[in-house]
């Protein structure tokens, strides 16, 4: 049998990829014309080159088919969808742990790439532009280079988040090394670190704010810093390496203190068309103005994740088109109850109560659940971060349904809470800065301030802020978290059919689910079995 590694294969597809974009218009007859491209690529080349790294990224790793499954896996959110028997994307294999590496996350789509395979072409990408662009004293070259130096860390970074160990793309591969093995956690941390610091010194910083407008979508030096921060307190807490906590604070703390960004003051307006380019986004998804472009506006969060119309009334300022996904689960709903309270902002930025739905305006005099339906996988909350509200949705018809608002992939919020917990791990907040950082987040949800801070403060308030944001599952992952939050993972399965009769009391159907609960195995997920398959020296994780 032919062998070619599943890096190989992403490279070829990277190469199709790039050699039939209509807008390079580059015949490449053979490998000189190729190279020659890249040796002679003015700044609109290499403008045009970045925008397919950009395309390939947010519709990849950043896709919401894929970042649904992180939320699912995870103890707060669960995998919603249709009936029980639906099973999109293997989702209910994340929700109840019952996942396989021939799962459509590791294995691959039935279209498009696998998070795998995205992941190494945007690095391929990045890799030519960096590798074959010559030097030069272009700054608009020089931008496209620095933003692929970022792009190709952060996918590197992600990619570890998942599998810890994936091969190290730090090059062009050659045909003396396809069959990549797995690589080593040490050496890569420090390459990604080092790629992101070098990014920040040369990509163009926000002049203030108010004026992130004027970068648009594209990677900054804040995004780098926040990246640097993220990567190194995501590595201090998963090898148990505190020196690489102390990485993080200098970054962070120029984020903080440089004051260019903030938290916004209202968290139900996130995620909403209004706060587009907000100073609290600090790297975000830039959605099309118009849906007539669909290779640009392909971020259908609320598309999967809103209300469905076959099995509750919809509230006339929401659009009647949602596949309700990404449920929050009762272990959610109990603990924001307790952290937050009920009638808090972020509590109902967060999670919206049956109550909530039924005291928003109807187009009639119908409202809350369908006659004799169930709403599936609720147990009377729903997901609020996600509602697709009339007045963001792209005013054109035709396909599915979009909204217009942007999506944050790293905000201040989550800079505060990092640099938080880089100064817990360092040197336990000796100067008080971490708990001044944390209880600024704490502000914003109009809680109490905290008089002393520990790490568990850190990651429940991470927890609270963060909901549906694709952060708890690798917060499990990294602070060993499984055995004690996922349990009992997939053993139960709900119905919602609204009040009981007469009452005021929610209706809740429980049966019993498939799931046995947590396996030690999933702090190392599986690689896809076709990668393993075609190459010899990518070696599987333990249980899979």
């Amino acid at each position: 049998m032919k062998k070619i590694t599943i890096i190989a294969s992403a490279l070829l597809l990277a190469l199709g990829f790039s050699s039939c974009s209509k807008q390079l218009e580059n015949p490449r007859k053979g490998a000189n014309d190729f190279n020659t491209f890249y040796a002679n690529a003015t700044a609109a080349d290499a403008e045009k080159l970045i925008a397919e790294v950009y395309k390939v990224y947010f519709s990849g790793p950043e896709e919401v088919q894929i970042q649904n499954f992180f939320e699912i896996i995870s103890d707060d959110s669960d995998c919603g969808g249709g009936t029980y028997a639906d099973n999109a994307n293997r989702y209910r294999n994340a929700d109840e742990l019952t996942c396989q590496p021939s799962d459509w996350l590791f294995h691959g789509p039935r279209r498009g790439y696998s998070l795998y395979q995205a992941l190494y072409v945007c690095i391929y990408h990045c890799n030519l532009i960096l590798d074959k662009i010559p030097e030069t004293n272009d700054a608009d070259i020089n931008r496209v280079k620095a933003e692929a130096r970022f792009l190709r860390a952060v996918c590197l970074f992600e990619a570890m988040r998942v599998w810890h160990n994936p091969p190290f793309a730090d090059h062009i591969y050659s045909s003396d090394d396809m069959y990549a093995p797995n690589g080593d956690p040490a050496e890569m941390i420090d390459w990604i670190l080092s790629n992101l610091e070098e990014a920040a010194k040369n990509l163009p910083a926000k002049a203030g704010k108010g004026q992130q407008a004027l970068l648009g979508g594209r990677a900054t030096a804040g995004a780098a810093q926040a990246f640097y921060g993220k990567a190194a307190t995501w590595y201090a807490a998963k090898y148990n390496q505190p020196e690489y906590a102390k990485k993080a604070i200098e970054p962070l703390k120029a984020l903080i203190e440089g004051n260019k960004y903030g938290l916004i003051d209202n968290p139900a307006d996130l995620f909403r068309v209004k706060s587009d380019f907000c100073d609290e986004y600090i790297f975000e998804r830039n959605c099309a103005e118009t849906s007539s472009d669909k290779a640009l506006q392909n971020d259908n969060r609320q598309t999967w994740r809103s209300l469905r119309n076959d099995n509750i009334y919809i509230p006339s300022e929401i659009f009647a088109y949602g596949w309700g996904f990404c449920l929050p689960t009762q272990a959610y709903v109990d603990f924001m109850k307790s952290h937050d309270g009920e009638n808090t902002p972020r509590f109902k930025a967060k999670l919206a109560s049956y109550e909530d739905l039924l005291a928003m305006d109807y187009d009639s005099e119908n409202k809350g659940i369908l006659p004799g339906r169930a709403y599936p996988n609720v147990i009377g909350y729903f997901n609020a971060t996600c509602l697709m509200w009339k007045a963001d949705v792209y005013t054109e018809t035709g396909g599915n349904i979009y909204s217009r608002a942007n999506n944050p992939i790293i905000r201040y919020a989550e800079v505060l809470l990092m640099y938080a917990e880089a100064q817990v791990v360092a040197n336990n907040d000796a100067d008080g800065s971490g708990l001044r950082a944390l209880n600024e987040v704490r502000s914003r949800a109009k809680l109490e301030p905290l008089n002393s801070i520990n790490l568990q403060a850190v990651i429940d308030e991470r927890r609270a802020e963060l909901y549906c944001e694709g952060e708890r599952w690798f917060d499990i992952d990294r602070f060993k978290l499984g055995a004690d939050v996922l349990k009992d993972a997939g053993k139960k399965r709900y119905a919602f059919r609204g009040y009981k009769p007469g009452t005021t009391e929610y209706d809740i159907e429980v049966t019993d689910g498939e799931g046995h609960g947590w396996d030690d195995k999933y702090y190392d997920l599986p690689f896809g079995d076709n990668e393993i398959q075609a190459n010899e020296n990518l070696v599987q994780h333990k249980g899979w």
